[in-house]
């Protein structure tokens, strides 16, 4: 009894804190994703230049490579929506009106920002492949191949998906940043 009144008060106080460590545990997690929080994925590719940070262009709905996370590159952040086996919706966290959600475009290798998860972009379901640490491959889920891989072009800022993680697609490696870290 004397033990659970002093938790009961400790806790009340602030002295003790449980609840962001029981938030962590029944979070879902694919990878380093943690569902809700946000992240900015940095693009690992071996050639080291400007371009390294994945950005969302709400205004037409791009996605390149930006070379920092500060403004104006609002599009770095991302809001991790994680699924059930591994599997992570992505969206950009924009200033600008537009679309949000990361979509490969499986038939042509682009990558594009979607309205929404549904309705035809069946390119907004990504599984985490290889996650080791802070570090994992995105596979685009969509129907027309599902064996393509985000890929940023460190050289010229672009990013499309590829048919494979090995060289010469070494951009195919993202580290996952909690944002507010970086």
């Amino acid at each position: 009894m004397y033990r659970r009144n002093f938790l009961k008060l400790a806790c009340a106080s602030g002295a003790i804190s449980i609840l962001p460590a029981v938030r962590r545990a029944a979070a879902a997690q694919a990878g380093p994703f943690i569902d809700g929080e946000m992240y900015a994925l940095e693009c690992l590719g071996n050639e080291h230049t400007a371009f390294k940070f994945l950005d969302g262009r709400t205004g037409d709905g791009s996605v390149a490579l930006a070379p920092t996370t500060n403004p104006p590159f609002s599009g770095t952040k991302w809001r991790a929506s994680v699924r059930a086996g591994n599997f992570v919706l992505l969206e950009c966290q924009g200033t600008i009106e537009g679309p949000r959600v990361l979509d490969g475009h499986t038939a042509d290798h682009s990558v594009h920002l979607a309205l929404s998860a549904t309705g035809g972009f069946s390119g907004t379901l990504w599984q985490v492949v290889a996650p080791n640490d802070a570090t994992t491959n995105l596979k685009c889920m969509g129907n027309d191949n599902p064996n393509l891989f985000l890929d940023g072009v460190t050289h010229d800022g672009t990013v499309r998906l590829s048919n494979s993680t090995a060289p010469p697609f070494t951009g195919t490696r993202w580290r996952v940043i909690p944002f507010g870290t970086i």
